[in-house]
């Protein structure tokens, strides 16, 4: 179904909006009407919990909730749990308020989207005067991408000047090249033309109409709110810096970066807005000022536009694997269907923003979703199961006994890969790559050249390859000469069906540590990007049964299963793809 086909719908949305609620079109009773896929997605979401999801889910259609439900806890230190009143971060959602934002503005006539963005945010130098709001919109600016938390010690105006004085990654136009500082300027546009500040503009124009007070950055309103704080082991990292992951509002400022990410929302209000937007409530158009243009690709202002199985699904994910956030929604508009889910926690980088995204649309257009093992009534830990674990090739895992849980790491990334997926690793995996050898090398040596003729075969898209131009920047631009390497862990992950590999790596440079992925794809595509933190691998072991535990990736949809004998001291890794790695305890 095209966009033309489509034209139209907002007037018929609107329809049924007013017919359904009972008082206004943003009621929150059910629908009451049954459908086997919001069933199959509550269920599924159901079976996680116990594995270690929290979140939130809605979905909405015709104006009315078919599904409004919570899981997990919001503060583990507290055992508070998530409500469908517990407001999450968003991640790059933010970009779908921010590109709103700039619509707005442009429906009073104040923004121009194909004039210089130097028109209205005068820092821009006169050599991007070919950046164009439009081209900032749909990541064609050419503006690098970076993060303002890679250089704290930079007030924002300055972080600004410092990316605006980068060379750019291509000509304004040339290709599409995703950029969350090009966000960050939209913002600065919509503070300078509007005259407010960017928080307080979407608040008083996008969301007060709709009655949503539950989306916001740091407003004083915010203060003792019901937030949900991240549980992925990665935030201690950050806490060995002093630096407070876990909950949002102590978070430094270059932590929250506006524009580009940092908004809170609860999962209502999210589903609201962007309901109301699709059916051309808040700006002209509808969803179809948000289509992307002729050559501008799938994404457009925003929002990321993709066929399915229920049609056209529009929508946008956020995801930060430093601390956790996991966040996706879409809607469907030849159902005028809207779900959202959001996560605190993301089992170890496993549940990402494109798993929710899969697990939305595939229940709602009736796929069948594969489910962890179900845990057994009075299932409980086992604390003796704890130890250090050792098999054939110098596997090693260690079990620990955490607050009542079961918690498996592993010493080294082959014991890892061996530890999340026996099934998918073949003898040779366990072999460097030895491009990727040479990938490090090019890095040691400053070796530009060599280092994109390694990457390039692997540069299926313009988004893709702009990866590989940001990790060189950060690499050599920052951080100095590199002086080695050290090997974290093995990681196995699908992109667009496929299977890759990753090997998380920490790079060490004159200047500081940085984490790197280096990736290995299915068709022998290899490139490198930055991780913001080292990236920890910390599996829960869940009771399944006596003396079995498992682990699920929701990314994969696949369980790892563990057996324990308690006399022979033996854990061992079902593989269902041949024989059983046994590990026996020291």
């Amino acid at each position: 179904m095209t966009i033309k086909l489509l034209a139209g719908f907002a007037a018929f949305a609107a329809v049924a909006l007013a017919a359904c609620g009972t008082g206004t079109a943003r009621s929150a009773a059910p629908c009451g009407a049954d459908d086997p896929g919001v069933a199959a997605l509550d269920a599924h979401l159901s079976a996680l919990e116990p594995y270690g999801f929290g979140g939130v889910v809605v979905v909405r259609r015709d104006g009315c909730d078919l599904l409004s439900k919570a899981f997990g806890v919001a503060d583990a230190d507290t055992g508070r749990r998530n409500t469908t009143e517990t407001a999450f971060a968003v991640g790059s959602i933010t970009k779908f308020y921010t590109a709103t934002a700039i619509l707005k503005l442009r429906d009073r006539g104040l923004i121009d989207l194909d004039a210089s963005a130097r028109d209205y945010f005068d820092a821009i130098p006169e050599d991007k005067a070919g950046v164009t709001v439009r081209r900032l919109l749909t990541h064609r600016s050419g503006l690098p991408s970076d993060y303002w938390d890679r250089h704290a010690e930079l007030d924002e105006d300055g972080y600004v000047a410092m990316m605006l004085a980068r060379d750019p990654d291509a000509a304004p136009g040339e290709q599409f090249s995703y950029s969350n500082f090009g966000f960050h300027v939209l913002k600065r546009i919509v503070e300078e033309v509007s005259g407010e500040g960017y928080e307080r503009f979407v608040r008083a124009e996008l969301l007060a109409d709709l009655g949503l007070t539950n989306t916001g950055l740091d407003l004083p309103e915010w203060t003792g709110h019901d937030l949900a704080f991240y549980q992925d082991p990665t935030a201690a990292v950050w806490a060995k810096r002093g630096v407070d992951v876990v909950n949002g509002l102590n978070r430094p400022i270059y932590l929250r970066p506006e524009g580009s990410g940092g908004f809170y929302a609860t999962a209502e209000d999210l589903a609201v807005f962007a309901e109301a937007v699709f059916h051309g409530e808040v700006v002209d158009g509808g969803f179809e000022a948000y289509a992307p243009r002729e050559g501008e690709g799938a994404y457009g202002f925003g929002l990321e536009f993709r066929d399915s199985p229920l049609g056209l699904k529009i929508g946008h994910g956020g995801y930060d694997d430093s601390i956790g956030v996991t966040a996706r929604f879409g809607f469907f508009p030849a159902t005028d269907t809207t779900y959202v889910i959001l996560s605190n926690t993301h089992f170890s980088g496993a549940l990402t923003s494109s798993s929710l995204d899969w697990m939305g649309y595939a229940a709602l257009s009736g796929e069948e979703l594969a489910s962890p093992p179900i845990v057994e009534a009075g299932a409980a830990v086992a604390p003796e199961v704890a130890g250090v674990y050792r098999g054939e090739g110098g596997l090693t895992i260690t079990v620990e006994a955490r607050d009542g849980e079961l918690h498996a790491t592993a010493s080294d990334i082959f014991s890892a890969a061996a530890q999340m997926f026996p099934g998918l690793w073949s003898d040779d995996a366990r072999a460097p790559d030895p491009r990727a050898t040479a990938l490090m090398a090019a890095i040691a040596a400053d070796d530009r050249d060599a280092f994109f003729d390694l990457v390039a075969s692997g540069a299926r898209t313009d988004r893709y390859f702009s990866r590989v131009k940001e990790g060189w920047a950060m690499l050599t631009g920052n951080l100095g000469a590199s002086s080695g390497f050290s090997q974290l862990h093995t990681r196995a992950y699908v992109y667009d069906g496929g299977r890759e590999i990753w090997w998380i790596v920490g790079s060490n440079h004159a200047h500081g540590r940085m984490p790197l992925r280096v990736i290995k794809d299915e068709d022998g595509g290899l490139y490198v990007d930055v991780l913001n933190v080292e990236d920890v691998l910390d599996q829960k072991l869940t009771p399944v049964g006596p003396d079995r535990f498992a682990t699920w990736n929701p990314h994969l949809a696949a369980a790892v299963e563990y057996g324990f004998d308690p006399e022979a001291g033996v854990l061992e890794l079902a593989n269902p793809g041949g024989p059983s790695i046994i590990l026996k305890r020291d």
